[in-house]
């Protein structure tokens, strides 16, 4: 493991890494017993991975914004606004507890969902993350 000024990198997954700061951080063990091994993931090969990213584009946003419940909602499941600038950036999808957000200022990460048929005015978010703003 690396570390830097308090900070350790760690690598849950090959190719992957995070850094987290030591206060966050307990030894337990410095060794782990073989039944706690999670075995490496077999990738798809290149030629699959390369047809699979033609079709399907996964972009991942991370935004600032207010959190507004939507007048009329479009959907049954779409019931949320991102405004930025008192314009609207982002419809939400509905997630457990997002109500408790309401009117007030967030951080959100999110995918945007496709929407092939044009059903919505702005794009629509899945929330992957979300987080009050003090």
């Amino acid at each position: 493991m690396e570390s830097l000024q308090g900070w350790w990198r760690l690598s849950p997954v090959a190719g992957t890494a995070a850094w987290v700061h030591q206060d966050f951080l307990k030894e337990v063990s410095a060794d782990v017993p073989a039944s706690m091994m999670v075995p490496a993931l077999q990738w798809p090969s290149e030629r699959i991975v390369k047809s699979i990213s033609r079709k399907i584009i996964i972009q991942l946003i991370t935004l600032q914004g207010k959190l507004q419940v939507l007048p009329q909602a479009p959907e049954a499941d779409v019931h949320y606004e991102i405004v930025i600038d008192d314009k609207t950036a982002f419809y939400l999808m509905d997630i457990p507890q997002i109500s408790s957000f309401a009117n007030t200022s967030v951080n959100v990460e999110g995918t945007v969902v496709p929407d092939p048929h044009k059903k919505f005015k702005c794009p629509l978010l899945h929330i992957t993350q979300i987080a009050l703003v003090l």
